[in-house]
C-alpha cells in the first residue's frame, strides 16, 4: 500500500540509506518526481552483504541479514549477530538481551521454516522470531508453526520483512 511505502521510503531516509532528492519532469501539474540515491552507508551494507562466508546465502538473503542486523542493533540496542553459532547450530541472527538469547530467520520461502525453527528451539535459543519475505510466506509459516509447535507457540512470532522494518513488531 502506499503508506507502507510511504514508511518505508522515511525508514531507509531516516536510517541514512537513501537520499531523496525533487526533479522537474516538465511544466504543468504532476511533472514534479523524485530520484532516490544511495548514499554510502547504503552501499557498505551492500558490499558487506558481498562477502563469502555466508555459507552461500544469496546476495538477496545476506543483505537483508545485514539490514536486519544493524536495525535490530540500531533499534533495540542490543547485540546482533549473523550466522550465530550456539550448540553447534547456526541461526541467520542470533541477538543477546541481557543474557537471553533469541534466534531471527529470514525466509524468502517456506521450504526451510520447519526445520530451521526445530533447529533453533534445540539449540537452546529462548525466541524464535520468522521474518517472512511476503504474505504468502507468512501464511505459510504460521501454518507450519501452528501445526508443528503448539507447546512452544509462546516462544515463536513470525512477521512480515516490512512490518519488521517499520518496527511494528517487537523482539
Amino acid at each position: 500500500s502506499g503508506s507502507k511505502g510511504n514508511r518505508l521510503k522515511k525508514s531507509l531516509i531516516d536510517k541514512g540509506y537513501v537520499a531523496e532528492y525533487p526533479i522537474k519532469l516538465g511544466q504543468g501539474r504532476g511533472k514534479q518526481g523524485k530520484i532516490f540515491i544511495l548514499k554510502d552507508s547504503a552501499e557498505s551494507v551492500i558490499e558487506s552483504a558481498k562477502r563469502v562466508g555466508y555459507k552461500g546465502c544469496s546476495l538477496h538473503h545476506s543483505f537483508i541479514q545485514e539490514v536486519l542486523k544493524k536495525h535490530i542493533e540500531h533499534l533495540w540496542n542490543v547485540k546482533a549477530e549473523i550466522e550465530m553459532v550456539k550448540n553447534g547450530k547456526s541461526v541467520d541472527i542470533g541477538i543477546i538481551d541481557e543474557g537471553v538469547f533469541s534466534a531471527l530467520e529470514f525466509e524468502n520461502t517456506s521450504v526451510h521454516a520447519l526445520a530451521n525453527i526445530t533447529k533453533d528451539l534445540e539449540a537452546g535459543f529462548l525466541r524464535v522470531i520468522t521474518v517472512c519475505d511476503n504474505k504468502k510466506v507468512l501464511e505459510q509459516v504460521n501454518a507450519i508453526i501452528e501445526d508443528n509447535f503448539k507447546a512452544e507457540r509462546e516462544r515463536i512470532a513470525a512477521c512480515l520483512l516490512s512490518d519488521f522494518l517499520l518496527g511494528l513488531v517487537e523482539i
